[in-house]
């Protein structure tokens, strides 16, 4: 664990953290604190070696007190952590933690959600999570699972789940907990496949697959393929 204490950030002003060698796999949590009330300040993580401000793999953007990333990352490396704001100056304290071997995360949190890449197909479960989002087209009042699709040159992509459960799925751009962010959301009543092509631009989207009530829950397989 590192500790860094007050901290400051002027106007328009950001700080730059580089975060040593990482295994595969490993986990890396990200504690900022500070009083929204004083000035908002968000955060971004980025793979070493980046080439655009849309190229990060995390990033905390919320409207209140402080920012939390915890995630897994995929690949073996360096990793910078860009801390900044866009108002008023303000003080804050970060914390860094390494968890070798990766934490066992819940998928049902922005914070926490897993990681899905194009060509992955993946088998989950919504069973044991819990409700806290709602996509625009569903009832969305079961528990949903949550993943980060990091899209670094845009693509054409066919998203399609499957599922034990009535399900709903639906994408937002960048900001995870905000609904406005909302790109795309598919709810056939009743069907057990949901399955859309969509365009994505460069950026990190938030893909959750959801339950139209709170008892729409269960295993589910979710694709995200380059369209043909």
């Amino acid at each position: 664990m590192r500790w860094y204490e007050d901290l400051s950030l002027c106007v328009e002003d950001e700080d730059w953290f580089k975060l040593g060698s990482l295994d595969a796999g490993d986990g890396l949590e990200v504690d900022l604190r500070f009083s929204h009330d004083l000035g908002d300040i968000d955060v971004m993580l980025f793979p070493e070696g980046f080439e655009a401000s849309t190229d990060y793999i995390a990033s905390g953007f919320s409207r209140d007190d402080d920012e939390l990333i915890r995630i897994n990352v995929m690949d073996a490396g360096s990793y910078l952590l860009k801390v900044f704001n866009r108002s008023e100056p303000n003080l804050y304290d970060l914390h860094l933690h390494r968890e070798p071997g990766g934490y066992t995360l819940p998928l049902d949190l922005c914070e926490t959600a897993g990681t899905i890449a194009i060509g992955d197909t993946i088998q989950g479960t919504t069973s044991g999570l819990m409700d806290h989002y709602a996509g625009s087209c569903s009832f969305s009042r079961g528990p949903e699972a949550v993943y980060a699709l990091t899209v670094l040159i845009p693509k054409t992509v066919k998203i399609r789940v499957e599922s034990e459960f009535d399900a709903a799925c639906y994408l937002r751009l960048n900001q995870c907990d905000d609904a406005n962010t909302e790109a795309v959301c598919k709810d056939d009543s009743w069907d057990p496949v949901e399955e859309f092509e969509v365009l994505l631009a460069t950026g990190v989207y938030y893909l959750f697959v959801d339950g139209y009530s709170p008892v729409s829950e269960g295993e589910f397989t979710l694709s995200v393929q380059e369209a043909r």
